[in-house]
């Protein structure tokens, strides 16, 4: 049997593949990792819409990052999954699992026969358990899983994007108990607050980083492609422009600093530390608001902070952008079935 995995992010305007060795007892192998851009509409929201051509991106990226093995563990992610915190009595994870649907189906906003339901344990006293319930519509996840088998490749199972962010790049033992995880995508934020490596609160704000691109856009007289472009040139940000992306990344601090804020305030250990993940990671200004609002050390994530790194897939990741992490931990963990 083998133990490496693919993991497959499918992000509104990238897929990102990455291949894991995950021998137990052993660090965890990043072996290779690739990107390959979706065109206009094929994903939205964090839904596939046009399967045959996120099929293809799939292919494209498996076959230009080389990976090798077959089996896919898909991220799922955005508004339309629910995560909350859910007590339950005690019992085997099978038993929790298999009660879930009479335990919730008063409590979610759509019907329980049309949802994936999991449960996420987090800490216990013999009697009750606390956890986190994951709740994703089957509309939101059949698509997805198509478009995968599509690519020539066999889907094991479905994770929470927000689970395999902690495992990619907060390390076992690391010197911060309590970290955040803020992924900084097209469609939103993504936030997960964990202590000592297990997920306590998944957020998603609806910061957009799409809606930016359309700002600039509209403002330069260009099309979503141009100002894409012009986001990343230095010299327009230092002109005109600066106070849009700064307002943006204003905006958007202000919600993750609120959220980790109303994480201690429920009783819990206070942050100690923020990584930034995804494209929107390099946003000018982002880190320095975030830092500031909420009084705590925000850096970049390594790959080689939890995985050993082999060479092709330290290639891929040099130097750019910690795009790398959900495929990475989607790898890592094998998923939910």
């Amino acid at each position: 049997m083998t133990n490496r995995r693919i993991g497959v992010d499918l992000g509104r305007t990238a897929v990102r593949v990455a291949e894991v060795d995950g021998a137990p007892g052993k660090r965890p192998r990043l072996l290779r990792f690739g990107e390959q851009p979706l065109p206009p509409a094929a994903v939205e929201r964090a839904q596939v819409l046009d399967p045959r051509r996120v099929a293809a991106a799939v292919r494209r990226a498996c076959r230009t990052a080389g990976v090798r093995a077959r089996e896919a563990v898909l991220g799922v992610a955005g508004e339309h999954t629910i995560v909350r915190p859910v007590t339950m009595p005690a019992a085997s994870r099978e038993q929790m699992r298999a009660s879930l649907p009479f335990l919730v189906q008063e409590s979610l906003p759509v019907p329980v026969a049309d949802c994936v339901l999991d449960f996420y344990p987090v800490r216990g006293d013999g009697e009750r358990v606390e956890g986190l319930l994951v709740a994703v519509p089957d509309a939101a996840t059949a698509a997805a899983v198509e478009a995968v088998e599509q690519a020539g490749l066999r889907v094991v199972g479905v994770d929470l994007a927000a689970f395999a962010l902690v495992r990619a790049v907060v390390p076992r033992g690391g010197e911060h108990a309590v970290t955040a995880v803020v992924d900084v995508g097209a469609d939103g934020v993504q936030i997960v607050v964990a202590e000592h490596g297990v997920p306590q609160l998944v957020r998603f704000g609806g910061v957009a980083g799409t809606a930016l691109v359309a700002e600039l856009a509209r403002l330069l007289g260009v099309d979503v492609d141009a100002a894409e472009q012009a986001l990343r040139d230095e010299r327009v940000l230092h002109g005109d422009l600066a106070p849009v992306v700064a307002a943006h990344a204003e905006r958007m601090a202000t919600i993750v600093a609120e959220t980790l804020a109303f994480h201690a305030q429920g009783g819990n250990r206070p942050v100690e530390a923020v990584l930034l993940t995804g494209r929107g990671a390099g946003l000018p200004g982002l880190g320095q608001y975030l830092a500031s609002f909420a009084r705590v050390p925000v850096s970049l994530p390594r790959p080689d902070g939890v995985f050993a790194v082999e060479g092709r897939a330290a290639r891929a990741c040099e130097g750019s952008l910690p795009v790398w992490a959900v495929a990475a931990g989607l790898a890592s963990g094998g998923g939910a079935a």
